[in-house]
C-alpha cells in the first residue's frame, strides 16, 4: 500500500485480519460457515448471513451486529418481540446469545416459507444470488448476474446450440457459439427504447447494429463494435465514429478520424505538423525534437524498447468483470495501446546498429502451457504484416501480431515462462541499442510454473533491463489463488519490487500498466523514469511535475491547488488563435507557433521595487542568493491555497486550517546561534529552536495564544507545553492531535469526557468508563472476562481461538486473527525524520 501516515492505523493495522481488504484476506480464509467474525469483515449476505453473530442490512447494504448478541440471559435471548432475529440461547457452550443457523429446516414447506431459502436436491439450500453487491454476484458459481443493481440467476447457460434453440428465451450466437437471452422483444415502443441495444422502427422493437452479438470476440472482430462496460451486463455496441459514413462528416467530428475506409477514434497524431492544435489539446503533448503530436501519456517516454510478454492460458478464459472472456479483453486493450503509443516506425527488420534514436518500439510473445510455452508469429509477408515476436515501431506489423495471437490462444493449463524470457533477452541484446530504455512486461493471471528456470532466464538480461509484472485478477475481491500469483509474481521483478509490480483488475491495465509508463505519476512510470529528472523550466508534459516551482517554470502549465497536481495552462486553449492569444494578458505567442503563458513574473523584476510590486502567487521577495547578489523570487509559502500543496513546500509552510492560509514556519533554525539571534521570538530546546510561548505578563496577552491559559501568571494548558510529537506520546495523558493545522499536542480524547454516558457514547467507541477511579479512559476489551459483555459492546469481540476461559475478549480489529507471528520492519533513515502530513 502507498499511504497517507494517518491512515497506517485505519488502513493496514485495524485491516490486518479483515478478509475483506487486500491484506486481510492473505492472512483470513474466510469459508462460508456459520462460525463467527467481526461482522465488518463480511461484504456479500450470504457471507453475512451464515454467521450466527450477523445480520445483513437491506438498508445500510452492509452486515451488522444481530441484536441477539446483545442479551445475555436465556429469557431476554428467547423471548425477544421479533421473531425474525431468530435468537437462540446456547445453554452448552459459552452461555451466549447467537442468531440461529439459516435454512437449518428438515421439511420442504419449513424451507419454502422462509424467502431466504429454498428445497432443492431433497435439502435446504440458502437461496441463489441472493447478492446486494456486484463483485459478490458475480463471482457466485451458480451463475449470477449483476441487472438494473441487483443480483439474478443467469438464464440460458445452455451449452449446445440445439438445447438454446429449443428454449424460446434464448438466442445462439454462431460467431462465437454462445447462448444469451433474446433480446429487443418488447412491444411497447418506451420500452423497447429504454434499452440501450434496442431501436424502435415503424411498429417493431429490433436490434441495433452489433447487439447481435454475445461475446466480447466476436464483438470486437467486426469493425465499427466495441464491448460496453459501463452497464451490467455488458454489450456489445457501435462505436461513437461509426455514425460517420463517408469522410467528410468523419473529419467535421473533432473526436474522429477517416483512416481511408471508415471512422475510428481520433488520436493525437491528426495534429502532427501543428504545434498550437496539439498544444491546444490536453490530452496531446507536442515533441519539438521529433515535429510530432503524441498522447500527453507518452511525452516524457525515452527511447523505449518493450518487450511484453502476455497469458494465453485456459485462466484468461470466462468472465474478468464485467468482459465475458479475459483473453479477449486483454487483446482490444493492447490493441488500443499501440495505436496511442509514440512509436518510431521502425520495421522489426531493422538492424540494432540502425534503430531510430527516439519513438518506442514493442515486441509480443504469447505465454502458455507446458506442451507449447511460447508463441510468437511468423515472418512477416505484404499480404498479413506482423513483427515475428521481435522489436517493431510499425503499427500496422503490432497490430498483425495482435490479431493473429487473438485468433491463436494458447490455453491449456499452467504457464511455463523459461522459453519467453530467453526469447525476450535475445530480442533485446540483438535488437536493442543502449541509447534506448529497455522494459520486459510481464502480464499473467496466475502463478509461474516454472518459476525456478525462470529466475535463471531472467538473470541473462541485462542490468539496465527493468522488468515490470501484472497480475489480473478476475474480480475486485482477491482469492486465495490470487494472492499467492501476486506474492509470487512481485518476487520476479526488478527491485525495487513495490516500484515494478502491481496486482489490478483488467479495466485497470491500460490506466496503471500500460498508459502509465511514462507518467511520473503512476507506480510504473515513476520507476521507468526515476534516473531522468526533468530540467525545471523545459517544456514537458505537466504531469511529468511533482514540485510546485519546476511546474510553474514551465511555460505550458499550471498548479492546480484542488487538483494538487501540474495541468495545462488556460493559454494553451487558445490554440492557433493567434489574436486571442495576444489579446490574453497572461499569454504570449512563441516562435513555434503556439500559444503558453509568459515566463513566471518574479525572475523577470531587476529592481527591488518592481519585484516587491508583484501580487501574483502570493507575490514576490528581493532575496540575497549571493554576496551583494540579489533576486527577485516567488514569496515563499503565501502562494499556496491547499494544505497538502503548503506542507509539501521545501520552504518549510504551515497551514493554517482555521484560515486557510499557508504561511512560513517560524524559528526553524538549525543551529543554537541562529536560533538565539533571530528576529522572531524563538529559543533553543536541547536540540531544536522553537517559539517562545506563555510568557505574557497580562492575561489579555496571553489567552490570545490558545496553548496558553491565566491563573494568576500565563502558562500553558494541560500538555501543551509539548512542542513535539515524541515528547507529547511520552506523556500518559497527551496525544499529538492532527484534527486541525497546525498540530499540536492534547489531552488524549477519552479523558475529556466527565461523565459516564458521554464516555461509552464516543462516536468512534474508543473509550469506556473506569469504575474505580471514576473517570473516562481507553478502551480495553482484554479487561472483560466473559463471551456476552464481549459481546455486547460493539468495539470488542469474543475470540475463541483463546484456549483459555473458553476465549478472549479483543479489540473488534483483530478478530478471526489466525495464529500469527508478524516481524514489522520499520524504515529508521533520516527520510522518517521529515514532516509526514500533520505530523513535524
Amino acid at each position: 500500500k502507498n499511504i497517507a501516515i494517518d491512515n497506517l492505523k485505519e488502513e493496514v493495522f485495524d485491516k490486518w485480519c479483515n478478509p475483506s481488504t487486500a491484506w486481510g484476506s492473505w492472512l483470513v480464509d474466510l469459508k462460508t460457515t456459520d462460525s463467527h467474525l467481526p461482522c465488518s469483515f463480511h461484504s456479500s449476505s450470504p457471507e453475512c448471513n451464515r454467521d450466527s453473530g450477523c445480520a445483513w442490512n437491506d438498508g445500510l447494504v452492509a452486515c451488522t451486529v444481530t441484536p441477539c448478541l446483545q442479551y445475555c440471559s436465556k429469557n431476554l435471548c428467547e423471548d425477544l418481540s421479533d421473531p425474525a432475529n431468530r435468537c437462540q440461547f446456547n445453554v452448552t457452550g459459552d452461555s451466549t446469545c447467537t442468531k440461529e443457523k439459516i435454512c437449518a429446516y428438515a421439511d420442504e414447506q419449513g424451507c419454502m416459507a422462509d424467502y431466504e431459502c429454498m428445497w432443492t436436491n431433497d435439502r435446504c439450500e440458502p437461496t441463489p444470488c441472493q447478492h446486494h453487491t456486484e463483485p459478490a454476484c458475480v463471482s457466485d458459481l451458480v451463475g449470477c448476474e449483476w441487472t438494473s443493481d441487483k443480483c439474478t440467476v443467469k438464464k440460458c447457460l445452455h451449452t449446445t446450440s440445439v438445447d438454446c434453440i429449443d428454449d424460446e428465451e434464448c438466442d445462439w450466437d454462431p460467431t462465437s457459439s454462445v447462448c444469451g437471452p433474446k433480446v429487443c422483444t418488447y412491444t411497447a415502443e418506451k420500452e423497447c427504447t429504454d434499452d440501450m441495444k434496442c431501436d424502435w422502427k415503424a411498429t417493431k422493437c429490433e436490434k441495433k447494429r452489433c447487439a447481435e452479438h454475445l461475446e466480447e470476440g466476436s464483438c470486437i472482430s467486426e469493425a465499427g463494435c466495441e464491448w460496453e462496460v459501463n452497464a451490467s451486463p455488458s454489450y456489445c455496441k457501435e462505436t461513437y465514429c461509426s455514425r460517420w459514413t463517408d469522410e467528410a462528416g468523419c473529419n467535421s467530428d473533432a473526436a474522429c478520424d477517416w483512416d481511408g475506409s471508415t471512422c475510428v477514434p481520433s488520436t493525437c497524431m491528426r495534429n502532427n505538423g501543428k504545434p498550437c492544435d496539439c498544444a491546444a489539446d490536453p490530452s496531446c503533448f507536442w515533441v519539438e525534437s521529433r515535429k510530432s503530436c503524441v498522447e500527453a501519456a507518452f511525452g516524457a517516454c525515452p527511447p523505449l524498447d518493450i518487450v511484453v510478454m502476455f497469458d494465453g492460458t485456459d485462466s484468461m478464459q470466462g468472465g474478468f468483470g464485467r468482459h465475458p472472456n479475459g483473453f479477449d479483453a486483454l487483446m482490444e486493450m493492447l490493441k488500443d495501446w499501440v495505436r496511442s503509443l509514440p512509436l518510431n516506425g521502425d520495421s522489426y527488420i531493422v538492424p540494432k546498429t540502425s534503430a531510430k534514436t527516439a519513438g518506442t518500439r514493442v515486441a509480443f510473445v504469447q505465454i502458455g502451457p507446458s506442451v507449447q510455452p511460447m508463441l510468437v508469429t511468423s515472418p512477416t509477408n505484404p499480404a498479413t504484416p506482423s513483427a515475428a515476436g521481435l522489436l517493431s515501431g510499425d503499427l500496422n506489423q503490432l497490430l498483425g501480431d495482435l490479431a493473429f495471437h487473438s485468433a491463436n490462444m494458447l490455453g491449456g493449463n499452467g504457464r511455463f515462462m523459461e522459453k519467453a524470457a530467453t526469447h525476450a533477452e535475445t530480442v533485446l541484446s540483438s535488437q536493442s541499442p543502449t541509447t534506448r530504455k529497455q522494459v520486459v512486461l510481464m502480464l499473467t493471471s496466475g502463478k509461474v510454473s516454472d518459476e525456478d528456470k525462470l529466475k535463471l532466464a531472467m538473470a541473462t538480461l541485462d542490468p539496465t533491463v527493468q522488468v515490470f509484472g501484472a497480475t489480473v485478477r478476475r474480480l475486485s475481491t482477491r482469492t486465495t489463488e490470487d494472492n499467492a500469483a501476486a506474492n509470487q509474481m512481485k518476487a520476479l521483478v526488478s527491485v525495487t519490487h513495490a516500484e515494478h509490480f502491481l496486482d489490478l483488475e483488467i479495466d485497470e491495465l491500460n490506466e496503471k500498466v500500460l498508459s502509465a509508463l511514462c507518467d511520473r505519476t503512476k507506480t510504473f512510470g515513476a520507476a521507468m523514469l526515476k534516473d531522468m529528472t526533468p530540467a525545471s523550466g523545459a517544456n514537458q508534459p505537466c504531469s511529468t511535475y511533482s514540485v510546485v516551482g519546476n511546474c510553474r517554470a514551465d511555460t505550458g502549465c499550471v498548479w492546480s491547488e484542488s487538483l494538487l497536481q501540474c495541468t495545462a495552462h488556460p493559454c494553451r486553449s487558445h490554440g492557433c488563435d493567434q489574436t486571442a492569444c495576444t489579446a490574453d494578458t497572461a499569454c504570449e505567442w512563441t516562435q513555434e507557433g503556439s500559444c503558453f503563458k509568459k515566463p513566471p513574473t518574479c525572475p523577470g523584476q531587476q529592481t527591488q521595487p518592481t519585484c516587491d510590486a508583484v501580487t501574483e502567487n502570493g507575490g514576490c521577495a528581493w532575496v540575497m542568493v549571493d554576496v551583494n547578489v540579489y533576486r527577485c523570487v516567488e514569496k515563499p509559502c503565501v502562494g499556496h491555497h491547499a494544505e497538502d500543496s503548503c506542507i509539501t513546500d521545501p520552504n518549510v509552510c504551515e497551514w493554517n486550517s482555521k484560515t486557510s492560509e499557508c504561511t512560513k514556519k517560524e524559528c526553524t533554525y538549525s543551529t543554537e546561534q541562529e536560533c538565539v539571534a533571530a528576529p522572531e521570538v524563538c529559543e533553543w530546546s536541547v536540540d531544536h529552536c522553537k517559539k517562545k510561548r506563555c510568557t505574557a505578563m497580562d492575561e489579555t496577552t496571553c489567552v490570545v495564544d490558545d496553548a496558553c491559559e491565566w491563573d494568576t501568571v500565563c502558562k500553558f494548558k494541560k500538555c501543551r507545553q509539548h512542542d513535539d510529537e515524541q515528547t507529547c506520546d511520552h506523556d500518559k495523558d497527551c496525544h499529538w492531535d492532527v484534527s486541525e493545522s497546525p498540530s499540536k499536542c492534547d489531552v488524549k480524547v477519552c479523558l475529556k469526557y466527565t461523565s459516564e454516558g458521554a464516555c461509552e457514547t464516543d462516536p468512534e467507541l474508543r473509550c469506556s468508563w473506569d469504575v474505580a477511579n471514576n473517570k473516562c479512559a481507553d478502551k480495553d476489551c482484554s479487561e472483560i472476562t466473559t463471551p456476552c459483555p464481549c459481546n455486547k459492546d460493539l468495539g470488542c469481540y469474543w475470540d475463541t481461538s483463546f484456549n483459555v476461559n473458553g476465549g478472549a475478549c479483543v479489540s473488534g480489529s483483530f478478530g478471526g486473527c489466525p495464529l500469527m507471528d508478524v516481524v514489522v520492519l520499520v524504515d529508521g533513515t533520516t527520510s522518517m525524520k521529515s514532516a509526514f502530513g500533520r505530523h513535524g
